[in-house]
């Protein structure tokens, strides 16, 4: 598969807990947290799907025109303005469907957000090797987080048509969607030209699965964000993820790290019971409860 490699040098990863920042190791299924209850937690809501809604175009690596869709999940229930989450699928940022994601969205529309799973700009060949990145490689991770960015500014143009509180929206991504989850953490001053220019590409906070830092490093006025890691994955590595959880931690924006002992890279197909509760709740704190983010 892929490894990656950041832009900026990496700090020698050090004891997560001296700098104050929780570092959970969960072994299986039994050790995992009681799922939170009540309003964003519960699966209660009737959702409305809606295919192939065109949020952006965006030029190729051969110059053609791309048309960027979106799959979106709305709760039927009565409600004010509701948060919303874009939904990033993996591939190595070579392939991959946004479809992969589709049920995951699903279950967070039926506890109560808007949510879209969405397809970005993929480059056959695009392989990015920690030890040797090439700049196509980094490229194809930076258009990705372009056309997803562009996916947030179009949700906050639209925010009225769909009931989307414009306030609150968050990204949550695996293996490569991770990688780019991050990046829109990390870069909303660095928006592309994807589509919906004059809206904000801020998020609230940020989901990685499997994922870590290309782009340099998270800083003290990134959104937070929260990493689920397998504790022997060899395709993004897990020292990687654990540097990129501690400097996160130095500038208080981890919401949490969680490594699953004795699971690798296919950590979003083995592991959702072991990751639901944190992310649920995690969701709840910045997109429900925390302050607005434009």
């Amino acid at each position: 598969m892929f490894g990656l490699h950041p832009s900026r040098r990496r700090a020698p990863f050090r004891s997560i807990a001296l700098v104050g920042v929780v570092l959970t190791s969960l072994a299986g299924t039994s050790c995992a947290s009681s799922p939170p209850v009540g309003k964003f937690a519960d699966l209660s809501s009737g959702v409305q799907r809606l295919d192939d809604l065109t949020y952006g175009q965006a030029i190729d690596e051969n110059g053609e025109l791309e048309t960027l869709d979106l799959t979106m999940f709305r709760p039927t229930d009565a409600g004010g303005p509701r948060p919303a989450i874009v939904f990033i699928h993996s591939g190595a940022f070579t392939g991959g469907l946004r479809s992969e994601q589709d049920a995951l969205a699903e279950a967070y529309a039926e506890r109560g957000y808007v949510t879209v799973t969405v397809t970005y700009r993929l480059r056959e060949g695009a392989w990015i090797w920690f030890n040797s990145p090439s700049e196509i490689a980094l490229a194809a991770a930076r258009d990705a987080r372009h056309d997803a960015q562009a996916s947030v500014r179009w949700l906050r143009a639209n925010s009225a048509r769909f009931g989307i509180d414009a306030g609150h929206i968050g990204a949550v991504g695996y293996s490569a969607g991770a990688i780019t989850a991050i990046g829109m953490a990390e870069h909303p001053e660095d928006p592309g030209d994807s589509g919906t220019p004059n809206e904000s590409s801020k998020i609230c906070v940020a989901v990685s699965m499997s994922g870590t830092t290309v782009e340099g490093q998270i800083e003290a006025d990134d959104a937070p964000v929260l990493m689920f890691n397998g504790g022997d994955d060899f395709i993004v590595p897990t020292a990687y993820a654990r540097q990129t959880a501690w400097v996160a931690g130095l500038n208080k924006k981890l919401a949490g790290y969680v490594e699953l002992k004795g699971i690798g890279h296919g950590l979003y197909f083995q592991s959702q019971q072991d990751i639901s509760a944190k992310m649920v709740e995690t969701l709840r704190t910045y997109l429900v409860d925390g302050p607005p983010c434009v």
